[in-house]
């Protein structure tokens, strides 16, 4: 059945297309020049007042969808780093507490070990690029079960301080398990926050 109504489709075209042409060669081309004429008009102007500002339209749109994705990848990288650097500026010292906050912590540190330092230079300070570098030297004679607790206890703490180096020797002409401790010590205090 379908394919009894296919091929009537196919003779009902071709019956179509036959008067069609009769009709072209009986009355000839110029007898049809005018509708051609208008017909190519019209299909000109709805080429170019609707076709082609919607193709426009539609890439424009692409464009503004594909910088959109973008700036959203863009964006989450951005946040990603951002949080970390905001991470790292809240376990550093602010720039209010400058003055004396590594040597204060230090000395709250040792007091909280029973350790007596032997040598507490003044703290010295640079200052380079946005960022200011504290350090001070610390020497004690201490156990070493009281050097590590006490190195521990300076790292583990926020804001970060960072141990440069420590050098433990056995104390010439001491105690047995009398150890010298030199123990360099620093901190970054950032002038301004990068994250804000």
């Amino acid at each position: 059945m379908t394919r009894t109504d296919f091929a009537s489709i196919i003779a009902g075209l071709q019956a179509d297309l036959e008067t069609v042409v009769g009709v072209f060669r009986e009355k000839g081309l110029p007898h049809f020049g005018r509708p051609i004429i208008i017909g190519a008009i019209l299909v000109l102007c709805a080429h170019q007042l609707i076709y082609k500002p919607g193709v426009k339209k539609a890439n424009s749109l692409d464009a503004k969808i594909a910088t959109a994705q973008s700036v959203s990848r863009y964006a989450e990288e951005f946040r990603a780093k951002r949080d970390r650097l905001s991470w790292s500026y809240s376990h550093l010292p602010r720039l209010e507490d400058r003055e004396q906050w590594l040597f204060k912590s230090l000395v709250d540190s040792l007091k909280a070990e029973n350790i007596v330092p032997e040598k507490l230079p003044p703290m010295a300070e640079a200052e380079m690029g946005g960022i200011i570098t504290q350090q001070v030297s610390v020497g004690a004679t201490v156990r070493f079960m009281e050097a590590v607790r006490w190195l521990n206890r300076i790292e583990s703490g926020s804001p970060i301080i960072h141990i440069n180096s420590v050098v433990i020797a056995k104390k010439q002409a001491a105690a047995i398990g009398a150890n010298e401790l030199n123990c360099e010590i620093a901190t970054i205090i950032p002038k301004q926050r990068l994250d804000r």
